[in-house]
């Protein structure tokens, strides 16, 4: 069984965001967006 880390992060009530080495955002989900 594979676990899709995409499908929890972005459905996660908590905020969470990714960064490249550059810091610029690459990926956020909805929680992040909303603050």
């Amino acid at each position: 069984m594979r676990i899709d880390l995409d499908t929890i992060f972005a459905s996660a009530p908590s905020p969470y965001v990714l960064l490249d080495p550059d810091l610029r955002m690459v990926w956020a989900n909805e929680a992040y967006l909303a603050v």
